[in-house]
């Protein structure tokens, strides 16, 4: 199945040309998540974290279509990684809840408040929906260590009051009787709290 969805993505490219690779992501005029043409994990990955962002209430577009919204101490965000990756084995899940590793080459300086909560793939564009705090994939990393039945019930029991913006990642993380991470570091210039 892996080498056939390779051959499709390459055909693909093919196709579509070759600044087909090099064309930066810009967000639709439907504002609405659409998973690229690549094929492969990393595609995978982001269409992970966006069923996870719809499935809270998270925002599925960049403000401005330039600018991630800071996510960072809403239970929320916390959540949809843990919606995005509960289903796999516990050391693959915690694995994949992590900040990207930037190149400076490719990006250019990027704001290490950004940096340190970027949990999207490194194929996504710089400018994704949401950026967390590194406290924030901590909790996500904390939560998916749990029993993932019990994890599911406890949350879906108070899940209306976690999806509120309002609620922040140290209530969620007391009502399971985890231990707080403490305060969001704080959100990259320009970047405004996730409505």
């Amino acid at each position: 199945q892996a080498d056939k969805i390779d051959d499709l993505a390459a055909r693909v490219r093919d196709v579509l040309g070759a600044d087909f690779a090099t064309t930066p992501f810009v967000w639709p005029d439907d504002r609405a998540y659409h998973a690229g043409f690549e094929a492969g994990a990393a595609s995978e990955q982001a269409a992970r974290i966006a069923a996870g962002l719809w499935a809270t209430g998270a925002p599925l577009e960049a403000p401005g279509h330039r600018q991630s919204c800071a996510i960072g101490g809403q239970a929320r965000g916390v959540l949809a990684l843990w919606v995005a990756y509960h289903d796999l084995p516990t050391d693959a899940a915690v694995g994949l809840v992590r900040a990207q590793q930037f190149e400076p080459v490719e990006f250019g300086a990027v704001d290490p408040a950004f940096a340190e909560g970027a949990a999207w793939p490194e194929s996504v564009d710089v400018w994704a929906p949401v950026v967390w705090s590194a406290s924030d994939l901590e909790a996500a990393r904390r939560l998916l260590r749990l029993p993932r039945a019990q994890t599911r019930d406890a949350l879906w029991r108070e899940w209306a009051r976690f999806i509120e913006p309002a609620t922040t990642t140290n209530q969620l993380l007391a009502s399971l009787g985890i231990e707080p991470v403490g305060p969001p570091t704080v959100a990259p210039p320009g970047s405004k709290a996730c409505q």
